[in-house]
């Protein structure tokens, strides 16, 4: 019986040794797995194991790093502070984590991101540390802080009015350079709706395009006015979608409106204007024959006066942009009203494409005939570059933030696989105190 009972004791003893082995072998490849450098040191700051990827990044042998401790790649008085503050945490509060650059054998660096749990073995204590290259999503996040502080560059001189709002209306981001065309501060704009803060025949019209515009790659324009300090303000609004999120830019006419208006009132001011205006006064006959332009045409597109009187516009307007004039105007003639809006590119004498948008109005002989057209155009060039760089570094905004969502959660990963080897580091060393 005793020999039995013997037999019985080895059997199980071996089964046991066989389970501690299997459980040895599994540990090993998850420690040589991991996707970074692993490494185990004891309370004292003494190197105890590391994995291969470690000898790999570092270029250190296993025999050099066990004669190393965990302050010894640093080289700041600030990143070895940083670094002790982790091991402290692991120690008191069972986790740690920094971001830090580490100087490794060939001299060159690299930026890290570590992870360190607690382990305890019997009255020892330990810590459990991971080491991620993050070299490269260091260099995003620089890139995402060039690229902000170019957009905010880019928006601090930009002219108009920027809302950035989610489908539902609300308010993202609000910026100008030009707070007396907002009737409130941009922050009070913040997480609230359109809805919340337009009137509602305003807000319900910035909702409709919001709509037409997601269902669209075409921009979507309206016109509104609001009533601001006790002043009627007049605005145009540009209304595109990336992706889920709609981009306005509104352009203050408040300007433009009186001067249209002071045309319409005054011979003389109209002279007086035309000689002056930034923008280019013309008048064309119902054949599109230019009759008339102003000075501001050879400021804004080089050619002389002369050149351009007495020519079908289609002589400098983009061929492709020839048949949406040529129905604007007809517009005009159908309506017998103002037409405004239309978007068009004009030849430049040096070669080059000039953005413009224009109004115009009926111009009629004694009899009622419609015989021509008096418009005004503004140079948009500018605008229409901003408008394409905002919307290339929303997209750009877009992607980076997919990127660092996923590299969280890739990290969340990583924690739960050292989690995973603690717990069975724990195990086998707990059955090595049974084999013994």
């Amino acid at each position: 019986m005793k020999n039995k009972k013997t037999d019985v004791g080895v059997t199980n003893y071996k089964h046991v040794e066989e389970a501690l082995i299997t459980d040895k072998t599994f540990i090993e490849a998850i420690f040589e797995s991991i996707p970074g450098m692993i490494y185990v040191y004891d309370e004292q700051g003494n190197f105890v194991k590391a994995n291969k990827r470690h000898v790999e990044m570092t270029g250190y042998s296993m025999e050099e790093l066990s004669h190393m401790n965990p302050l010894s790649w640093y080289d700041k008085e600030e990143d070895i502070a940083k670094v002790k503050a982790a091991i402290n945490d692991v120690f008191l509060k069972g986790y740690g984590e920094v971001d830090v650059p580490m100087r490794i054998k060939d001299g060159s660096i690299l930026f890290m991101h570590f992870t360190g749990s607690r382990l305890i073995v019997g009255d020892k204590r330990y810590f459990v540390g991971v080491g991620i290259d993050i070299s490269e999503s260091n260099k995003e996040k620089e890139t995402l802080k060039e690229s902000e502080a170019q957009n905010m560059a880019l928006i601090n001189v930009f002219p108009d009015i920027l809302f950035i709002n989610k489908p539902d209306g609300e308010f993202l981001a609000v910026h100008t350079s030009h707070l007396e065309s907002l009737f409130m501060p941009p922050e009070n704009f913040l997480h609230k709706k359109v809805e919340d803060i337009l009137p509602k025949p305003i807000s319900d019209q910035f909702m409709k395009t919001f709509a037409n515009a997601l269902g669209s790659k075409v921009v979507q324009e309206f016109n509104y006015e609001l009533l601001i300090n006790k002043e009627m303000r007049y605005y145009e609004a540009r209304v595109m979608s990336s992706n889920d999120t709609i981009i306005t830019i509104v352009r203050d006419m408040t300007d433009r409106k009186k001067i249209e208006k002071m045309l319409e009132e005054s011979e003389e001011k109209h002279k007086y204007l035309i000689e002056n205006s930034h923008d280019i006064i013309y008048t064309l006959t119902a054949d599109g024959i230019f009759t008339f332009v102003s000075n501001a045409w050879t400021v804004l597109l080089g050619h002389p006066v002369a050149q351009v009187n007495g020519h079908q516009f289609q002589q400098f307007v983009h061929p492709d942009d020839i048949l949406g004039c040529m129905t604007w105007l007809k517009k005009v003639i159908e309506t017998g009203e103002r037409q405004q809006g239309i978007e068009y590119r004009v030849k430049h004498i040096d070669g080059s494409w000039r953005w413009h948008t224009s109004s115009a109005v009926p111009f009629k002989d004694d009899t009622g005939k419609i015989v021509g057209f008096e418009g005004i155009a503004r140079d948009i060039t500018e605008r229409k570059q901003a408008e394409e760089k905002v919307k290339e570094k929303v997209d750009e905004l877009e992607k980076m933030n997919k990127f660092m969502v996923n590299r969280e959660l890739k990290m969340v990963e990583l924690k739960k696989e050292i989690e995973l080897l603690k717990m069975n580091t724990v195990k086998s060393n707990d059955g090595d105190e049974v084999g013994r």
